[in-house]
């Protein structure tokens, strides 16, 4: 799968895999070494190869550092990738992980007292935003069933059977609010993006229009923790999410009003919710109203977001393919195309360390 999605890539980037000299890598990953990865591609020297062990948070991350290294001239040609898949993820997530201790950790901590998993965390941060905002499981109803609207629009979506506000309602929670309707579907995944210069851009095969990363951030946040942060965000101007898109939109000279396509991190329903106010595409308080529209995030919609069902629908790759879909979306050719987009907006994890970045469509000349 990962050599299928890097050949790929590199057809659509009118490069050889030889030429790839920097490998960013997910330390959470089901396939090769970044080794073995580079002697697979035959790559003429790898210069750098990192990995990342911040999960859901991690996406933008690497482009982050492949920016940075190709501005350097650290590297001239940069894969970032992601390979996961959905029974190995999901089994893993129940097992300590002695060599890498991000997400486990402070799990074996947490779990004495009932906090066994993710869903715990956002139920205890949907508790408060219900308590402030009158946040109701039909808010959270209805964003299933646009994702799940968007995936139908995707052939290569995990989940592609539509859903009915009246059948997530059926379906009785088990962690709070959430019930298995608002979970992300496990999938067979692997996705990967170059990263160049622009005037090396589509030099190869002609190409006139690229998506150029015009600004990405990561935040850790005032007081880095774990992932499993039992801090409540709902409430403070201090924490990740909140200080990435400052930083993204001081970066680009844009503002919320700006971004016409937004792929917001989509483990479960309440992290969509959370992400579209922590970004700025709406006050706090005010997602609900924006969710009760009909067709808010269809490529028609109000915000355009996650057009191909995101990780809640598509098939769950830790926000990475949000990163591929957005540059579909700026470069015309998604499967569930926004008409004109130009500027996209991506946004990881709510907690701990994440990362975003902003692409915009980019003529060449």
């Amino acid at each position: 799968m990962l050599l299928t999605a890097v050949e790929a890539a590199c057809a659509d980037a009118g490069i050889k895999t030889s030429e790839i000299d920097a490998i960013l890598s997910f330390s959470h990953d089901a396939t090769l070494s970044i080794q073995a990865i580079a002697a697979n591609l035959r790559c003429q020297e790898l210069r750098v190869g990192v990995e990342f062990p911040f999960g859901g948070g991690s996406p933008s991350m690497l482009l982050n550092v492949a920016t940075a290294l190709v501005r350097s001239g650290a590297a001239s040609t940069v894969l970032c990738h992601r390979t996961i898949l959905g029974a190995d993820w999901v089994r893993r997530m129940t097992l300590p992980d002695e060599a890498r201790p991000y997400y486990l950790d402070t799990v074996n901590y947490l779990r004495p007292v009932g906090w066994s998993g993710y869903l715990h965390n956002f139920a205890a941060m949907f508790s408060e935003h219900a308590a402030r905002h009158g946040t109701s499981r039909e808010t959270l109803g209805q964003i299933a069933c646009q994702l799940r609207s968007n995936a139908l629009q995707n052939p290569f979506a995990a989940c592609r059977e539509p859903l009915t506000l009246d059948e997530y309602l059926a379906v009785p929670p088990t962690i709070g609010p959430f019930s298995s309707l608002d979970d992300f579907t496990p999938g067979d995944v692997s996705a990967a993006v170059i990263v160049t210069a622009s005037e090396r851009a589509g030099a190869r095969d002609g190409r006139r229009v690229v998506a150029e990363i015009v600004a990405a951030e990561q935040s850790h946040n005032s007081q880095p923790m774990s992932w499993f942060d039992s801090r409540v965000f709902c409430s403070t101007d201090d924490g990740p999410v909140r200080n990435a898109a400052a930083r993204l939109f001081e970066a680009s000279g844009l503002s919320p009003t700006n971004i016409q396509v937004a792929h917001l991190y989509d483990c479960s329903t309440f992290t969509f919710l959370y992400l579209l106010e922590e970004v700025g595409m709406c006050e706090r308080g005010a997602a609900s109203e924006l969710v009760a529209e009909p067709d808010s995030f269809g490529a028609g919609g109000k915000l355009p977001a996650n057009l191909n069902g995101g990780d809640f629908a598509g098939g769950y790759s830790h926000g990475f393919r949000h990163i591929v879909e957005a540059a579909r979306q700026v470069m015309g050719c998604a499967s569930n195309q926004v008409h004109g987009a130009e500027v996209a907006l991506v946004m990881g994890a709510p907690l701990g360390p994440t990362s975003g970045c902003i692409l915009r469509r980019m003529e060449l000349q």
